[in-house]
């Protein structure tokens, strides 16, 4: 039995699982119950309730009931749907955290950064501790190369929330890229990988740093980098970074089968680049290996 400790303190809660509201994205709804967005979508594995999954109370026309709408619409696959739901609730309430954060997230899929930083600026404007436009705003400023904004971004998301994967992994990105400080971007890039260890970029950016910026990489670094690559592989077996890079890690084995698995590999890793189009990362892909290999110590058996 869970005890209702939050209420107890006074603090208002989710109608669900009993967190605090304040902790995650959160509905709240007009008979006053509220619930936190991903208990209906990952726990209750269906989209935002029309009615209060406590009380039944059901929900009157306006910005929560666009938002679940536009939920509904965006787990069928209703993108155009969605956005349009999204953009009715931000007209009815101008700033409605996560409906601003899902039209950036739907702006970006569309290629249209341009508009998604705007509703992600739009977002930590009303609500300054929304992690996850904190983030993905960082994400966009690194990706422009504007990296002084994104190291606040993120380092205000980690005040928020500590053990957010996406700003660990910008702050590892951001430290690495600057270089002064490699194995504080480890410990990001490390924490990253715990803390969802389901994104391969965690693990093929940890074992990017472990195998090529750092100045030395020990047995125990090589052995580690090897297991990261290989969960990279596992998680996306279709992106080629991590199969490349990993054929190149152990193609130089004395192992004559390594070897054949190695070079098999690295073929693979470059069929899947060059098919993709991403002439670019192919090119970044080979330049790392050269690092990696040139400064290589001995690899583990």
């Amino acid at each position: 039995m869970r005890v209702n400790v939050n209420f107890a303190k006074g603090e208002t809660e989710c109608c669900i699982c009993l967190a605090r509201v304040l902790d995650a994205p959160s509905i709240g709804l007009l008979c006053g119950h509220t619930l936190h967005t991903r208990c209906s979508l990952e726990a209750l594995a269906i989209p935002p309730p029309l009615t209060c999954p406590l009380c039944r109370e059901p929900l009157p026309p306006g910005a929560e009931r666009s938002f679940c709408e536009g939920m509904t619409a965006l787990m069928r696959g209703n993108l155009q749907r969605a956005g349009a739901l999204f953009r009715q609730a931000v007209a009815s309430e101008p700033g409605h955290p996560s409906a601003l954060n899902n039209l950036a997230v739907i702006a970006l899929h569309n290629g249209r950064a341009d508009e998604a930083e705007d509703y992600f600026r739009r977002n930590v404007a009303a609500n300054p501790r929304h992690v996850e436009s904190l983030t993905g705003l960082a994400d966009l400023c690194y990706q422009s190369r504007r990296t002084e904004e994104s190291e606040r971004l993120s380092r205000r998301a980690l005040a928020v929330s500590s053990e957010d994967p996406h700003a660990l992994l910008c702050m590892g990105r951001i430290l690495r890229d600057r270089g002064d400080d490699l194995r504080a971007a480890l410990d990001f890039f490390r924490r990253a990988a715990r803390a969802d260890p389901r994104d391969d970029d965690n693990h093929f950016d940890l074992a990017l740093l472990l195998l090529v910026s750092l100045p030395a990489c020990t047995k125990a670094e090589a052995i580690e980098a090897e297991a990261a690559l290989r969960c990279a592989c596992g998680i996306a077996p279709s992106d080629g970074r991590a199969s490349f890079i990993l054929g190149a890690l152990i193609i130089s084995r004395k192992n004559e089968a390594q070897r054949a698995q190695g070079a098999r590999l690295i073929e693979t890793g470059a069929s899947l680049l060059l098919a993709s189009g991403k002439h670019h990362e192919m090119f970044n892909m080979a330049n790392n290996c050269i690092k990696m290999l040139l400064g290589a110590d001995e690899s583990p058996a």
